[in-house]
């Protein structure tokens, strides 16, 4: 072994190498697969010291022919690569082995001829040298110029190969990574500007892809007077121009958006011009502004992602940019330089400012164009959007098996319907997936949610079409009637009335002791959005007011039932409850139930709303109408007589519930805000709603009886309210007689009077004690038998202390009895003032995701939730009310119903325990020695031990296609649907289905969608 310090001395070893590239050169007359050892040879001899000058010189003139034959070698092969698919194209500029800068520039510049880039045809070869440029560029380190020509490449020819080709493109070495990073830098180094303000002053040209429609002409012929006649010498007036251009592309939002950047743009260039005073450049900023807010919060909600990076760049720098002019004109006009204290910015464009750059950085995620494209006319933009739409949807679609975050965005582009082609359901149920992933939750957690086993559904999960009873116990109730409170025993006894048969049992003594336990008094409810950065998400998340109702499941999920079904009837759209959840009109099943004169006046906003849905974005809640009116009474017994100990609380029944609407809108920052321009006594069609819901309120309540248990949870909490001020009022009466130095001065008093005990009488004695004692028993309310050892220990040894704890809590035993009630069974809520009770939320470590209703033809948002905070109005009257109602009324000690409420949850727990058992039995088998192992659902796989069928899978381009053949495989009946498993890749599928809606097993699936093999 040579020392590696002395091996470039070694003369015997250079004479060796030597010799190997000798005998490689005699070898290049047979094959031509050895220049680049020759290379790589000559070039390690040329690392030898004491070299010859004549050996250096044959040594170069070696390695140089071999170097010369290897570039022309490569030429070749780039070459031929521009007569392949633009795809073949890519992948041999993209391999490391053709990285010759030199021969690409050659190459590229030979194509071209003498002709510019821009005339060269046909466009598909044009695109060709666009890549070839980008990676020029790429290889020059020049990441913005190599975008650039890429975004080219995709204007000259927006199909298929050349998209494909900039997938590549985008993904290799981490190119988009790199994209990031320098729009980072730029951020970071130019503050001031993001993109070029310069107007345009000639359109694209080649755009052969576009019809000749009358509206292009228009735009055309309009733009192109606008920058010939006024651009440059009456910018104001071509910033007015494009404003009234708006009017003529209504239908168009991106033109819409572009018009007003122009103007803006246009704005800033008349302030740039020396002549403009300090007072029109304050003007046009202020225009700018006033703009660019707007164009800001309606491009976040409305536009394409490729329009959205356009657009926030933009105004983001005509904000800095116009800032930045007007502070510079305030010095250079001040005769004095002084600071000012008025800032030029104010909060909320700080705020915008922050938003737009938080947007583009999230943007700059999700597209690789991130410094395209630049400022262009309103014809030219019509074009590069449909350009970009198109390769940010391949784009999205190729990412999002690797990220939720692609497979959002590529969602959002379906329902926002700039992404065609694609499979609304399909990809829903995708997204869904990955977001709940991301979480380390499954659609089982919200299945458990909306399978809530009170309100009976579909063996598939689908509402009932008829008219049903809530799955309560046998033992429920239909109606809060009051409570009474009886001080003199401690007895609390609750009164409530029994449903009749045609009655639907609304509570149990489960959801009694679950609200007065846990001091429900009120309850806020709501179903917002998860993430603001998504607007389009899937889901809406559950958020409660106060906290401990997650310890309450039954209330919660009435809570969210009822703001579900809301929902799902305000947008026409019902939801399935289990995986996959899907979407169906509600005319087909869930407003079947409902008579035919309320489904005609109730009809979903989406059917009675005209034209574009642009500010539809509206929250309905349900909430109490009218206040609650009680009575209070105290017990009168056989003759007449007042017992003020035992009172009596009733409740009225005539409550009203409402369902009230706002309209809402986004602020700067993303958030959900209440619009403070919507008007409450609108005609819209969502005030309709509103009105007819409230109208119809009880009634539809008969057919959906979730909607009238809120009225009786109302009045429960109003009861726990009841109880709750009665152990506060309690409690401080315990603390006033502990307080109390009464009975300390009665002792002392008693102690003077009677002066030494004993006395040395036993009879004087005696006498002495049941003096005192009397007396305090007859005060204080002790039992004689339990006072006297006190009573004795204090006359004889002085101890007091004993004594007056032991009559100051029988005291409070007698006056207080409600009290020692009360936490026996624990009708009291002691953390209330540690609730953290002014912001709605949940339990983070749970799933609270439920799906969003909504459907891709409906372009509306509906949000709200309910609101059950009881407003209590004394009136006389009530009691008599409800002595002469026929309901048949029954009395509940709170012992038994404790009691009851116990059982309750026993059966329940029993119940969810073997309804546990039997889905584990469903999804496990036996082997043939009886052991038990899990049952495989692998696509293709044989007939098991239980018999059953080989699987044979049918492929369908479609869901519905699916369901036809599987319901035609079953006779007509009605298929089974199966969601994806993403774990096992297995495709979403059909079962045939038998009359009583069990699966065939003939082994069919017919399958659809993603992991299908069509």
């Amino acid at each position: 072994m040579y020392e590696t310090d002395n091996i470039f001395k070694d003369t015997e070893l250079f004479k060796y190498h030597l010799l190997l590239v000798n005998e490689l050169v005699k070898l290049t007359k047979k094959t031509n697969d050895i220049d680049r050892l020759i290379n790589g040879g000559a070039h390690i001899l040329l690392t030898f010291e004491n070299l010859s000058n004549e050996s250096i010189r044959n040594l170069i003139e070696l390695s140089q022919s071999y170097l010369i034959k290897l570039n022309v070698r490569i030429f070749d092969i780039l070459k031929s690569a521009t007569y392949k698919s633009c795809q073949e194209l890519m992948e041999i500029l993209l391999n490391p082995s053709n990285y010759f800068r030199e021969q690409l520039k050659q190459l590229f510049q030979q194509c071209l001829g003498r002709l510019q880039l821009s005339e060269i045809q046909p466009s598909e070869y044009r695109s060709k040298l666009y890549l070839i440029q980008a990676i020029i560029f790429k290889l020059e380190n020049d990441a913005e110029k190599s975008l650039r020509s890429a975004h080219d490449a995709l204007l000259s020819h927006p199909y298929d190969d050349v998209i494909d080709s900039l997938i590549l493109f985008m993904n290799h070495s981490h190119f988009h990574s790199t994209l990031r990073q320098t729009l980072l830098n730029d951020i970071k180094q130019c503050s001031l500007t993001l993109t070029d303000l310069t107007p345009p002053t000639h359109m694209m040209n080649n755009l052969t892809f576009l019809n000749r429609t009358e509206r292009l002409i228009m735009l055309k012929k309009y733009e192109r007077a606008i920058f010939k006649r006024l651009a440059e010498n009456d910018p104001v007036q071509a910033a007015y121009s494009y404003m009234d251009l708006i009017m003529a592309v209504t239908s168009s939002r991106t033109l819409f958006m572009n018009n007003l950047i122009m103007s803006c743009v246009y704005f800033f260039q008349a302030m740039s011009q020396p002549k403009c005073t300090l007072a029109e450049v304050y003007a046009y900023r202020s225009i700018i502004f006033d703009i660019s807010v707007e164009i800001f919060l309606f491009t976040r909600h409305y536009l394409p992602l490729y329009v959205q990076m356009y657009a926030y760049k933009l105004l983001y720098t005509l904000i800095m940019r116009s800032t930045d002019l007007f502070a510079k004109r305030i010095i250079s006009s001040s005769s004095k330089r002084t600071v000012r204290n008025q800032p030029i910015l104010s909060d909320f464009h700080e705020t915008l400012l922050d938003e737009l750059l938080k947007n583009i950085l999230q943007l700059s995620k999700v597209s690789p164009f991130t410094h395209m494209p630049t400022i262009g006319l309103s014809h030219d933009m019509i074009y590069m959007e449909c350009a970009g739409n198109e390769f940010l949807s391949k784009y999205l679609k190729s990412m999002a098996p690797n990220s939720s975050m692609y497979q959002y965005y590529f969602f959002e582009g379906i329902w926002k319907s700039w992404i065609d082609g694609e499979n609304f359901e399909d990809e829903r149920d995708y997204c869904m997936y990955y977001l709940l992933k991301d979480r380390q939750w499954t659609t089982y957690d919200v299945e458990d949610l909306l399978c809530w086993s009170i309100i009976p559904r579909t063996d598939d999960g689908w509402y009932l079409d008829t008219k049903h009873q809530l799955q309560l116990d046998p033992s429920g109730y239909s109606q809060v009637i009051g409570i009474t409170l009886n001080n003199d025993t401690g007895d609390i006894e609750f009164m409530f009335a029994q449903a009749k048969k045609n009655e639907h049992n609304l509570f149990d003594a489960g959801d009694v002791m679950d609200i007065v336990t846990n001091g429900i008094s009120y309850a806020y409810f709501t179903l917002d959005p998860p993430n603001v950065e998504y607007h389009s998400h899937p889901f809406n998340e559950m958020k409660y007011l106060p906290k401990r109702l997650v310890n309450i499941p039954n209330y919660l999920l009435t809570l969210l039932h009822t703001d579900y079904l809301l929902k799902m009837i305000s947008t026409g759209v019902e939801i399935c409850s289990q995986t996959p959840f899907e979407m169906r009109p509600t005319s087909e099943n869930l407003m079947q139930r409902l008579p035919v004169h309320i489904c005609e006046e109730l009809q979903s906003i989406v059917k009675k709303k005209s034209g574009l849905l642009t500010n539809s974005i509206h929250r309905f809640w349900i909430q109490p109408e009218s206040e609650i009116e009680y009575e209070q009474a105290y017990y009168r017994n056989f003759f007449g007589r007042t017992n003020e100990n035992i009172t009596q609380f009733y409740l009225s029944d005539k409550i009203k519930m409402c369902v009230k609407k706002h309209r809402m809108k986004y602020d700067e920052k993303g958030n959900l805000i209440d619009d403070k321009d919507d008007n409450e006594n609108d005609e819209s069609a969502e005030a309709e709603f509103a009105r007819v819901f409230t109208k119809y309120y009880d009634e539809i309540g008969e057919y959906f009886p979730e909607l009238l248990r809120l009225k009786e949870l109302l009045k429960l909490s109003v009861l726990s309210r009841i109880i709750q001020s009665r152990y506060e009022s309690q409690c401080d009466l315990a603390a006033q007689i502990e307080n109390d130095t009464t009975f300390e001065t009665y002792l002392t008093e008693v102690k003077n009077k009677i002066g030494n005990y004993p006395t040395g009488s036993v009879e004087a004695d005696e006498k002495t004690l049941n003096a005192i004692s009397n007396n305090i028993c007859k005060n204080f309310f002790c039992k004689k038998s339990n006072l006297k050892p006190y009573l004795f220990d204090w006359l004889r040894h002085g101890q007091h202390k004993a004594l007056v704890t032991f009559v100051k809590q029988s005291l409070i035993q007698c006056k207080a009895k409600l009290k020692f009630t009360i936490e026996k069974f624990r009708l009291h809520y002691d953390d209330e003032d540690h609730d953290d009770e002014q912001r709605l939320n949940n339990d983070t470590t749970q799933c609270f995701w439920v799906p969003a209703a909504f459907s891709s033809d409906l372009s509306m948002k509906v949000y709200g939730g309910v609101i059950l905070t009881p407003n209590p109005k004394v009136r006389t009257g009530v009691k008599n009310e409800s002595e002469k109602s026929k309901k048949s009324k029954t009395t509940e000690n709170v012992a038994k119903l404790s009691k009851k409420s116990k059982d309750i949850k026993s059966k329940r727990c029993a119940r969810n325990v073997e309804k546990s058992e039997d889905s584990k039995k469903n999804c496990q088998t036996t082997d043939q020695n009886g052991n038990i192992k899990s049952k495989s659902h692998v696509i293709g796989r044989g007939a098991g031990p239980s018999g059953d069928p080989k699987i044979h899978s049918i492929p369908f381009n479609s869901k519905m296609g699916a369901m036809e053949a599987a319901k035609k495989d079953g006779k007509e009946n009605r298929p089974i649907h199966h969601g994806v498993n993403y774990e096992k890749k297995e495709p979403a599928h059909w079962h045939p289905a038998d009359k009583d809606g069990k699966i065939i097993k003939n082994g069919k699936h017919y399958t659809y969608g993603r992991y299908s093999k069509t």
